[in-house]
């Protein structure tokens, strides 16, 4: 510490009898010195603060989770070799070709669930989203004419004449 001591006692005798220094000269000398020790020991506690942390974090249980199952392919069995037989060649008659009947709308009754999707307008006319299928009113859907729709509402009259009511609340 006396080495320190004395290089400083030396450097200030140096700058006080040095002819060169003006008062201007001491003015700037005399003003605010950056405070390095201030950053030095902002710098330090930074420093240990991050190396706190990173023991915390080390001494934290981990949690364990399993390791994924390994996949082991299993092998395919060979397939077996195809069988060629020989058969004599005869001339066959041509076979009927059956004619297809067109496919009549199977009735639905009334107890079948109808669900309401959804309910939308476009000006002034209203469209329902009933079994994920868009319909207005008039449309026959699963057997049941649309009849009104309405903002959270729609009304359809099954084939027997029963009205059913579906409404968007949820109750």
């Amino acid at each position: 510490m006396s080495i320190i001591y004395e290089a400083l006692k030396k450097a200030e005798k140096a700058i006080n009898l040095h002819p060169k220094n003006t008062q201007d000269d001491k003015e700037q000398h005399t003003g605010p010195k950056p405070k390095l020790k201030v950053y030095l020991l902002y710098f330090v506690f930074v420093c240990l603060g991050l190396a706190m942390a990173n023991i915390i974090f080390l001494l934290l249980p981990k949690s364990k989770t399993p390791p994924p199952p390994e996949i082991t392919q299993q092998p395919k069995p060979p397939l077996p070799a195809p069988q060629v037989t020989s058969a004599p060649l005869t001339a066959t008659a041509p076979k009927p070709v059956a004619v297809a009947e067109p496919v009549k709308e199977a009735k639905t009754t009334p107890s079948e669930p109808f669900m309401l999707n959804g309910i939308f307008f476009t000006g002034e006319q209203g469209y329902a989203l009933i079994n994920n299928r868009i319909v207005k009113e008039g449309d026959v859907i699963k057997g049941a004419t649309l009849l009104r729709i309405e903002a959270d509402m729609v009304e359809l009259k099954a084939a027997d004449g029963s009205t059913i009511r579906l409404s968007t609340n949820v109750r």
